[in-house]
């Protein structure tokens, strides 16, 4: 069995997430399940399913409107610190 990781994110960056229309369904059941916390949320889920859901946020950047962008990135850079640089 993967082992859990866990990813802290802000309340916008939460926001935008539960926007997102058509979410892999590992990463659609993670974010609906995250944990609110005093500095944000916690998102929990096997390394597994955080693949699906940055696959997902690269599809989403093709479809944002640019004052998106920069959370879309953030959000990304927080889950994969070694993301590529946008």
């Amino acid at each position: 069995m993967d082992e859990k990781e866990k990813v802290t994110i802000t309340r916008a960056q939460n926001n935008l997430l539960n926007q997102i229309r058509g979410l892999h369904q590992d990463a659609f059941y993670m974010v609906v399940g995250a944990k609110q916390v005093d500095n944000g949320y916690i998102l929990e889920g096997t390394s597994e399913t955080f693949d699906h859901l940055i696959r997902d946020l690269y599809d989403e950047c093709e479809l944002a409107p640019r004052s998106r962008l920069q959370t879309i990135y953030s959000l990304i850079k927080r889950i994969d610190p070694e993301a590529v640089e946008f």
